[in-house]
Parts: C-alpha cells; structure tokens; sequence
C-alpha cells in the first residue's frame, strides 16, 4: 500500500513537470553587443523586462543573483510567466487613436504615499490615488538597494524623481 503511494506521488511529480523556457529572446543581446562589460546600456533601450538581464554584465553576479533569485524554487515566477505566455496580443492596426484615452485608473492602488513634487508634467498616463504618473509601476522599498548602486535607495528616489515616476 505504501508503495503503491509512493509511486503514484512520484509517477504524478514526473508527469507534472514542464521544461521551462525562461522569458522570451527580445534580442537585447545583439544590441548591446557593443557595450563593454562594466558599462551600464542606456534605459530606453529596455523594451521588456527581460532586457534588464543586462544588468548581469554589469553587477558582481553575487548582487545580480540576488535580485535575479525568485524564492520557493520560482514556482510563482515561473507560474506567471507561463500563464502570460498563453495570451495572444493582436495589435490593432489603422485604427483611429486620436480620442483615446491616455490615463488608466490605479483601481487596485488604493493608497500610496506620494512624494511632493513640482515636477508633474501634462503628459501623464497613469493615475493613483489622484495623482498623475508618467508610468504605470512605481520603485518599492526593496532590501539591500546598495547591491545595485552605492547611492542605494537615495539614487532610486533621485531617478524616480527625474524620470517622473513614483
């Protein structure tokens, strides 16, 4: 009886794993091909969340294995990425976009601190509590900031600031 438990838990292990293909190929590699090591590439040439692997040339890779590392084997990590890739996105194409609107409504932010700023330009597209946000993802306290730069959280506040995000 035993063994026969133990058979089906392993029998339904194995039947239950899936290669994983990690994100998608954007082809960062073969634009970045001419950035020494050492030399961070510049941000708006990040067009998916992949492309910030680049990070990997220019961290120490025990700092880059700690941001990179999901906790509980990546299951969730992993999970999600599986689940986005089972969407198909049709662009739409000729279509008239000259009323659409630019702002998103933040339904599942119900409150975040906001740093007073002076910087708020009219080209927002991402609302939350009230407030108008250049993108729609903020920076988050986050551990051991410092293995990423040496200004740390104070050069995350900075960029946030100048690149008009929260």
């Amino acid at each position: 009886m035993h063994s026969s438990c133990l058979f089906l838990t392993l029998a339904a292990t194995a039947f239950a794993a899936r290669p994983f293909l990690n994100e998608a190929d954007t082809g960062i590699e073969d634009a970045l091909d001419n950035i020494p090591a050492g030399t961070l590439p510049p941000l708006t040439s990040m067009v998916g969340l992949p492309d910030f692997g680049a990070a990997r040339n220019y961290l120490p890779i025990k700092n880059y294995t700690y941001y990179r590392n999901g906790a509980a084997g990546e299951w969730s990590y992993r999970n999600n990425l599986e689940v986005f890739s089972r969407y198909r996105l049709r662009p739409r194409v000729l279509v008239d976009i000259t009323n659409v609107e630019a702002s998103l409504p933040s339904v599942f932010l119900p409150c975040i601190t906001i740093l007073s700023s002076n910087k708020w330009q009219n080209n927002n597209i991402w609302t939350t509590s009230g407030h108008n946000l250049s993108a729609p993802f903020f920076i988050s306290p986050a551990a051991r900031a410092d293995y990423g730069h040496v200004d740390a959280e104070a050069g995350l506040a900075k960029g946030a600031y100048d690149g008009n995000i929260l």
